[in-house]
C-alpha cells in the first residue's frame, strides 16, 4: 500500500478484529474486505469468501491475504458470480493467463435455487495495474 497512497480504502476495529476494505472504483467493481482476528484472516469478495489459518506464522497469513487482495484490485483478476433465479449461488476467483481466464478458488452455497434461471456476471477491479510477471 505505500506503493500507492491514494489507493481507496478503509479501516475498522471492533474489540476482536480489525477490518480492512477497499471500495470499488468503477460500476462493475467490488468491495473486497479482509477482516484479521487473532486466530485467522478472511477475505471476502461479494459472496466469496477465503479463510487464510494454514499458518502459525501471522505474517504469512497477512502476506496471504494481502497478496490475493492486491491482485483482485487490478485487471488482472476477476470475480464470476453464477446465478439461479436472479440469486447468487456460486463465485470462482479467476486469473487471466494470456487470453483465457483460469479458476483460482471456488465458493459457493450448499443450497440454492437449482431450478431457477441460470445467469452469470463478472466483476472487476482496475485501482492497481496487473503485477509483472516474475522473470
Amino acid at each position: 500500500m505505500a506503493k500507492h497512497p491514494n489507493l481507496p480504502h478503509a479501516w475498522r476495529e471492533t474489540d476482536n478484529s480489525l477490518t480492512l476494505e477497499f471500495p470499488p472504483t468503477v460500476p462493475d467493481g467490488f468491495i473486497i474486505r479482509i477482516v484479521a482476528r487473532e486466530e485467522s484472516i478472511d477475505l471476502y469478495a461479494r459472496g466469496f469468501q477465503t479463510h487464510f489459518d494454514d499458518s502459525p506464522d501471522p505474517a504469512r497469513l497477512v502476506t496471504g491475504a494481502l497478496g490475493l487482495a492486491r491482485d483482485l484490485l487490478s485487471p488482472a483478476m476477476r470475480l464470476r458470480e453464477l446465478l439461479a433465479g436472479g440469486t447468487p449461488y456460486r463465485w470462482f476467483i479467476q486469473r487471466r493467463v494470456g487470453d483465457k481466464w483460469q479458476n483460482e478458488e471456488e465458493f459457493g452455497l450448499l443450497f440454492w435455487n437449482y431450478l431457477g434461471q441460470r445467469s452469470e456476471a463478472l466483476y472487476h477491479n482496475t485501482q492497481l495495474p496487473p503485477r509483472e510477471a516474475a522473470a
